[in-house]
């Protein structure tokens, strides 16, 4: 898991010396120096060239000397803690100390046998078994790891007005589902939320560059969710993590119902076509079913799909005779293929009909169901690709001013766009 860690919150209090004598500049190329992946000895005389015009005095004494009021002291510390140090115990560092010559300034650098730079105060006691000895600086532990408690993040007050859309005792904060897809994920993963509510999720990995899925059965998919990605894609979301995640718009989305179950059964208990399925509707079900694109033709009534140049299907609900197959046959010819799906046909003599391959409904449909399945070993087929984006480019494709992309088959053409 990446965690992101946040602020400590407090003052730690252990931080109450202050460096004086050096400015921003030389404190930054110190610590470029002690955190530099290649740590010579000519780095740490440089350090010690630094430290030679340092000179520190307590917090107490710098807030009196500059008459600073108590209630800017600890804004003061956060502002300066770039400066502000502590002492703390180490042994190693006390060895390290001891094997080098005491120089004539209040704090060192040296450089470890591993090959690692510390700082130390020259005037440490000797005698002491653990002195405070080591400087640490306070803007290196001004943030802290999160934890499995996150008190950090509110659950109310402008939760509620996030992406524009109100769900009274459902709604997620953007803060907290940003720094859970953050832990668990990279620019350009999938995310998936099963129970999308109002669109959280998607909005905020919408902004954060990762791809998403969002599954909703409430009505809320088309009141909420729609209008929230809007706004995210149009770059009008001015809230929630917009400014953290650096978000200025852009991207897209598909919006998908989930089709009526095409079987149903009657009242005798015989699995039938759902009433509500019209012809085109049918043939669409069925094309996916066998895999083959939707195309309907309007030159030949029986080519409503086809699986490659050469290969097609027809869905019917009449009863086919054989002067009817002959006849499709023939038109077919001998260098294509049909997929027949009916409800029923004249078998006599379709052996000889080489070009065609006849199935019967419901029994076709019923043969590629997967029954007492437990798991989601199903067999899914797949969406039509979209454009490949270039490997370097992690957040989702602009594409504006135009609507975002909703494109699904027939079945869906009442749906709302995104």
């Amino acid at each position: 898991l990446t965690v992101e860690n946040i602020p400590i919150g407090d003052w730690n209090d252990e931080y109450k010396t202050i460096l004086l004598g050096l400015n921003e500049g030389d404190l930054a190329e110190l610590k470029e120096i002690i955190n530099a992946d290649n740590r010579d000895q000519a780095g740490v005389d440089r350090c010690n060239a630094i430290l030679k015009h340092a000179r520190t005095e307590s917090l107490a004494q710098h807030f009196k000397r500059l008459n600073i009021p108590s209630k800017e002291q600890t804004q003061y510390k956060f502002d300066n803690a770039w400066r502000i140090i502590q002492a703390v115990g180490s042994s190693s560092v006390l060895a390290l100390a001891k094997s080098l010559p005491r120089l004539n300034q209040e704090i060192s650098a040296g450089l470890s046998a591993r090959g690692l730079v510390y700082l130390y105060k020259s005037d440490f006691d000797q005698d002491a078994k653990q002195p405070r000895i080591q400087v640490i600086f306070a803007d290196e532990n001004l943030m802290r790891n999160p934890g499995d408690f996150w008190t950090d993040i509110k659950t109310t007050g402008g939760v509620g007005q996030e992406g524009g859309v109100l769900f009274p005792n459902g709604k997620k904060p953007e803060a907290l589902i940003r720094r859970i897809i953050g832990m668990c994920t990279q620019p350009g993963d999938l995310v998936l939320d099963s129970f999308a509510g109002s669109g959280t999720t998607g909005a905020v990995a919408h902004k954060m560059g990762r791809r998403w899925i969002m599954v909703e059965l409430g009505d809320h998919a088309k009141t909420h969710i729609v209008p929230r990605l809007q706004k995210v894609i149009d770059g009008t979301d001015k809230g929630g993590v917009t400014e953290a995640t650096g978000w200025k718009g852009g991207g897209g989305y598909r919006f998908a119902r989930l089709a009526p179950s095409l079987m149903e059964k009657d009242a005798w208990g015989n699995w039938v076509i759902r009433a509500e399925y019209n012809p085109a509707m049918l043939a669409e079900a069925m094309c996916k079913h066998f895999n083959y694109t939707y195309a309907p033709s309007t030159e030949h009534f029986w080519m409503h799909g086809h699986s490659s140049e050469t290969s097609y299907i027809y869905v019917t609900t009449n009863s086919l005779t054989g002067a009817q197959l002959r006849a499709l046959s023939d038109e077919v010819g001998e260098h294509r293929s049909l997929l027949i799906c009916c409800s029923a046909y004249e078998e006599a003599g379709t052996s000889a009909l080489s070009n065609l391959t006849i199935r019967k409904i419901p029994g076709a449909v019923l043969d590629r169901c997967e029954w007492g399945k437990d798991d989601y070993s199903l067999k899914i087929s797949s969406l039509p690709m979209m454009q490949e984006e270039d490997e370097d480019d992690a957040s989702p494709a602009v594409k504006r001013p135009g609507k975002a992309d909703t494109t699904t088959g027939d079945l869906f053409a009442d749906e709302a766009e995104g």
